[in-house]
């Protein structure tokens, strides 16, 4: 996988950032810190600009984010309840309760969850099904893509070479903490809407 996804940056640069950013935050594809941290990398060993790298990769999560957003407010959140098995999860009350609490303190609440793996990419649609203003939703959203962007190229700027090295440590590093974000996020929100 680490091959694949330096050759096609590769071959398309900027565009490919956008491309795996915008697709990893509508459907996960390929972790968007393994996506960044190659971003950076190329950056310290060719011709693109780190400045750029950031910039591709925050407006193509931005575009991936928003796409959700939209979903989440055309579908609202009640068809989750006719999905087979959802509501041996989560019933009607909990998902009113989660929904009073996101639009009550939501806004913070996704800059937050932006930092997660995985859970940063479907944090969108709930905002979406809350009805949360667009504005704050962009702009807690843009603070946390920017910020995730950060945490990610600038040490991969600094990994340099070794990013092609050390690609698949790096890949399996980032589905521990994927997992041990679903947990996180799990626990954190149990404790949120106070859910025995």
């Amino acid at each position: 996988m680490v091959e694949l996804l330096i050759n096609f940056i590769d071959q398309y640069g900027y565009l490919a950032l956008f491309i795996l950013m915008f697709f990893n935050n509508v459907v996960g594809i390929i972790p968007g810190g393994l996506v960044s941290l190659a971003a950076g990398s190329f950056a310290s060993l060719t011709h693109y600009n780190l400045i750029h790298t950031i910039m591709a990769t925050t407006i193509g999560s931005l575009g991936g984010a928003f796409i959700l957003y939209i979903l989440g407010g055309l579908f609202g959140y009640n068809w989750l309840l006719r999905i087979k098995h959802v509501e041996r999860i989560i019933t009607k009350e909990k998902l009113d309760l989660i929904a009073e609490k996101l639009r009550l303190e939501g806004a913070h609440w996704i800059f937050i969850f932006r930092f997660f793996p995985i859970v940063g990419l479907w944090v969108s649609l709930p905002a979406g099904m809350m009805r949360m203003p667009p504005w704050i939703f962009f702009f807690y959203t843009t603070v946390g893509v920017l910020g995730w962007a950060l945490l990610w190229q600038i040490p991969g700027y600094y990994v340099g070479l070794g990013f092609a090295k050390y690609g698949y440590y790096i890949s399996g590093l980032l589905f521990f903490i994927s997992i041990y974000s679903i947990y996180a996020f799990k626990k954190i929100l149990h404790r949120i809407i106070n859910i025995d």
